[in-house]
């Protein structure tokens, strides 16, 4: 199905290239829900079956750890409190409230890194159509810990790379004026709890083929320092 992007475009171009879109909340989860989570992410340490794109999903942790689920949940409709001020309320768009790429645990080993990239475009500016990438128009990053070396987000346009602190909350546009980096993990395991959303534009778009089974290994993949392609999308700053 081919997709009408000048649709999102018109959002992008609402929200503009401004360094102040790119929003870093110190201590968004709580230190509770933050102990939590790090308990449960450190029985998954050794487990070479969770890294890079294999990602933890909420269906798998709420088979293994209802408590973390409900706080994956908690934490996504906490996120959409921010997008409504920061881009609903500030810029007079709209956002759909269900994520198109729900809040998940992703795990960064020694030797891992993403090169220069945006989540929804091309280089060339071009909508990244394959497995939807294209709706993936506003980025959330929470991180769990920072007990690692390296792992730094950077964006250049704007002269800014923040390693955040347990508890962070990290939400910018997912166009290319938001070209993103994550520096080599040197040492150490780093966490992300990434979420995508996608802008209302009236008109629900697909490039998934009706029936199919889609697999993220027809992506390109934004992962360095990994030898096998892993099978999750690869945009999990």
């Amino acid at each position: 199905m081919s997709i009408n992007y000048d649709l999102y475009r018109e959002v992008f171009d609402i929200i503009g290239k401004d360094k102040s879109n790119i929003i870093l909340i110190n201590n968004f989860i709580e230190p509770e829900d933050l102990k939590e989570i790090q308990d449960y992410l450190n029985t998954h340490k050794d487990n070479k079956e969770f890294m890079g794109g294999k990602d933890l999903r909420h269906a798998d942790v709420i088979k293994e750890n209802p408590v973390v689920a409900n706080l994956l949940k908690k934490y996504e409709n906490k996120t959409y409190e921010v997008i409504k001020e920061k881009f609903i309320n500030r810029y007079g768009i709209r956002v759909l409230e269900k994520p198109e790429n729900p809040t998940h645990f992703v795990k960064w080993v020694p030797g891992m890194s993403s090169k220069l990239h945006s989540d929804c475009e091309k280089p060339d500016g071009s909508p990244a159509e394959s497995a939807n990438f294209f709706k993936y128009n506003l980025a959330i990053l929470m991180y769990p810990n920072n007990d690692y070396v390296g792992g730094s987000i950077s964006f250049p346009d704007y002269d800014i790379t923040i390693k955040p602190n347990p508890g962070d909350f990290i939400l910018f546009p997912g166009n290319s004026y938001y070209k993103h980096t994550v520096t080599n993990i040197e040492q150490g395991i780093r966490y992300t709890m990434p979420s995508w959303f996608a802008f209302d534009v009236g008109v629900d778009m697909t490039t998934l083929e009706p029936g199919r089974k889609y697999s993220y290994k027809d992506s390109v993949q934004l992962w360095e320092g990994q030898k096998v392609n892993p099978v999750g999308p690869g945009h999990e700053d």
